[in-house]
């Protein structure tokens, strides 16, 4: 039997996290959708304003965006992981290329998605992250696509 959970699921429910993310829109969206999963979501626009919440605060996991103005995601994970951040970081990117897992990893990020992102790989992404298991998430449906 295929089981299929919808939004009265809270697999992420007690989750804090914390989502980085220039376009608002995105933020918004993410917002949404993890929070009808029973996340506890904040939002940063950069890495800069990231870097002071996550100073500030303990999160299970933030998405971090790679390009970003002022701080990218990749400057304020390096800037991070030096002040001694242990936290779970996942780096959210519109772009692939050859080497980024060993750039991203090198940096400091504990895995990356590639935008688009579907539900589905989002809250496995998370899930597997924060030592959760589940043995189905959402349907496949597109969260985010930024150009």
């Amino acid at each position: 039997m295929d089981t299929k959970m919808d939004t009265n699921d809270k697999v992420l429910e007690s989750l804090k996290i914390l989502v980085v993310e220039d376009a608002e829109d995105i933020r918004v969206l993410f917002s949404r959708l993890l929070g009808r999963y029973g996340a506890s979501v904040s939002t940063a626009r950069d890495g800069e304003e990231a870097v002071l919440k996550m100073e500030k605060n303990a999160y299970d996991i933030t998405l971090m965006d790679l390009e970003m103005p002022n701080v990218d995601g990749m400057e304020a994970v390096i800037q991070l992981r030096k002040d001694g951040y242990k936290g779970k970081i996942v780096a959210l990117s519109g772009h692939s290329w050859d080497n980024l897992a060993d750039a991203l990893a090198a940096a400091g990020f504990d895995g990356y998605l590639v935008k688009p992102i579907t539900l589905d790989a989002l809250v496995q992404k998370i899930l597997f992250y924060c030592d959760r298991s589940v043995s189905s998430v959402p349907s496949a449906s597109v969260v985010a696509q930024s150009y």
